[in-house]
């Protein structure tokens, strides 16, 4: 209800706020970033990204990570794999769609893969947003450590360095993070750089792309 009462006063940022402290993890500045499914795997939250710093006005970025997956639940790398929502994965998407329901999008972004696209369809509840699917969005690269079990790759002498110094890091087989990072953060400036001052637009990908930009 507060949800609606202040987007019915114009009170946008405090909207965007109280979307944050919902179920999600933070907002900093124009960058407002949200978690539909909030435990992470690979890497420690890092809220501040580049993008962050570089938008002007009044306009707003939502960044989205998809609802928790099957392979969430596994315990599974998923990666490139595509993984679907699960039953709580779908119900905390719909949840998120009925909490955003009241913002005004010019544009979502998503990445291509299933569990993004399921996640922004019950975000946008039918809404007639322009979308984009593009693959600079997609989940990393993790080449050989993809669908592999967590508890494994705990163990992997690679591990210490993703947690602790990711930038450093090329996955066997896979991209490195610099390069996820990079393209990310392409993705999605390219796409804020296109906002007028009082336009938002919800872009829905993957847990280290969301820390990267």
């Amino acid at each position: 209800r507060g949800l609606r009462d202040g987007a019915q006063r114009g009170d946008y940022l405090r909207v965007t706020r109280q979307i944050a402290a919902g179920k999600f993890f933070g907002v900093h500045a124009d960058t407002v970033l949200v978690h539909a499914h909030p435990s992470d795997h690979i890497r420690s939250q890092q809220r501040v990204g580049p993008v962050a710093h570089t938008l002007g006005g009044m306009s707003r970025v939502f960044l989205v990570r998809h609802g928790r997956s099957e392979a969430n639940v596994a315990g599974v790398l998923a990666g490139r794999g595509d993984s679907p929502l699960d039953s709580q994965g779908e119900l905390d998407a719909a949840d998120l769609g009925y909490r955003m329901a009241v913002v005004p999008l010019a544009l979502a972004v998503c990445s291509p893969m299933r569990r993004t696209r399921a996640t922004l369809s019950s975000l946008l509840r039918e809404r007639e947003i322009p979308t984009v699917f593009d693959d600079a969005l997609a989940e990393c690269d993790y080449g050989e450590w993809t669908g592999e079990s967590l508890s494994v790759l705990a163990d992997h002498p690679l591990w210490h360095r993703v947690q602790r110094f990711p930038a450093s890091v090329r996955f066997p087989g896979g991209e490195s993070m610099a390069e996820m990072s990079a393209r990310a953060v392409g993705a999605v400036r390219g796409y804020a750089d296109q906002l007028e001052n009082d336009q938002a637009m919800v872009v829905v990908t993957h847990g280290d792309l969301v820390k990267a930009v």
